[in-house]
């Protein structure tokens, strides 16, 4: 009888980096002899990607099928295998009563993207081992951990830049009957930050229409980008999630200007996630600014401000570099880890 079976990380770590020398061991103790083939243990991360779509087919005479088309996708980063006990011969094939303990490590690879938790998908890392047992259903044993890259946002030329966008938009008191335009300047203090760090958010709203504006919004948002196939169709599937809202109720009459300004302090988040890092997730955030105006058919007007999250700040630079457009904004490369660095984690508590 299995008393006890646990594997064990030695590192110390709530969070393990890329390039890191993992070190383990597996404990198992038993009370009387066991059957057994093996004693493996697996290491494993991977990205998964999976959603079904009902669909309802017709044919020529009317008659419905429903079915389901399931789209998946994988992307192994980490397999490993440890057969850590093997039977002394083919003919004695008995774990012995006792204690047992198996050391083990690994390195976790350089490509391993952060660990991450979505509704349609998920990046994981875990240790699990079993005990292969004849005619019986195997004992088994699983440990967790996280991965989290180092992304240094002073890779990214225009992080320390600040973030500015014009727009403006018709204000509708029905479909098709224009009352005038609200004019919009938002802006970020730069475009890379890491958590913990405060996001100072500027909007100035130039009410040139009849309604009056009743305030201002502005919300962190994280956008979940899923890819996965069926058959030989691939799609995609979006994700939006609300991190922290900030809402201003600031008055615009007609005809005047005003400022409002909002801060937003950036929870643990995982950082931005780019293709270049995961193929099959990415995760991306942004400040969606809202202006709600009264009486209007068209009542609120929108816009995102991106932005890229790390974990090594940006430092404030005197010669900013000017932000690219949202479709061209890239995460930073995983930092190499040598056997000097020794990494550290920015971290820090909600307001």
């Amino acid at each position: 009888m299995t008393e006890l079976f646990r594997i064990e990380l030695f590192n110390n770590q709530d969070v393990l980096f890329p390039g890191q020398t993992v070190n383990g061991r597996c404990i198992l103790r038993l009370r009387e002899r066991v059957k057994a083939r093996a004693v493996v243990l697996y290491v494993v991360g991977k990205a998964f990607v999976q959603w079904v779509v009902h669909r309802t087919d017709r044919d020529s005479h009317g008659h419905e099928t429903s079915h389901d088309d399931w789209y998946t996708a994988e992307v192994s980063y980490l397999t490993r295998e440890f057969a850590v006990w093997l039977p002394p011969s083919p003919d004695y094939n008995y774990i012995e009563p006792g204690s047992y303990e198996w050391p083990f490590n690994f390195t976790l690879p350089m490509n391993c993207p952060p660990s991450f938790e979505g509704r349609h998908g998920y990046i994981r890392y875990w240790a699990h081992a079993k005990v292969d047992r004849p005619w019986r259903a195997d004992d088994t044993t699983r440990v967790t951990f996280t991965v989290m890259p180092m992304f240094d946002l002073n890779m990214v030329p225009y992080a320390a830049s600040p973030v500015n966008r014009q727009f403006s938009e018709s204000v509708n008191v029905c479909c098709c009957y224009s009352k005038g335009r609200i004019g919009v300047t938002a802006s970020l203090n730069k475009a890379g930050f890491v958590p913990g760090e405060k996001i100072f958010v500027r909007v100035e709203i130039a009410n040139r229409s009849s309604k009056r504006v009743n305030g201002v919004e502005a919300t962190l948002m994280q956008t979940v980008k899923n890819h996965a196939q069926y058959i030989c169709h691939w799609d995609t599937k979006l994700e939006c999630r609300c991190i922290k809202r900030n809402v201003n109720p600031i008055g615009v009459p007609p005809g005047s200007t005003r400022l409002s300004e909002h801060t937003i302090k950036i929870p643990p988040v995982v950082p931005t996630i780019g293709s270049n890092v995961c193929s099959i997730i990415q995760v991306r955030y942004s400040v969606q600014i809202r202006i709600a105006v009264s009486g209007a058919f068209t009542n609120d007007v929108k816009c995102k401000l991106p932005l890229l999250v790390g974990t090594i700040p940006a430092i404030q630079i005197k010669n900013p570099v000017p932000v690219p457009s949202r479709a061209s904004m890239q995460p930073p490369s995983p930092i190499t880890l040598s056997e000097r660095m020794h990494p550290t984690i920015i971290q820090s508590n909600l307001e």
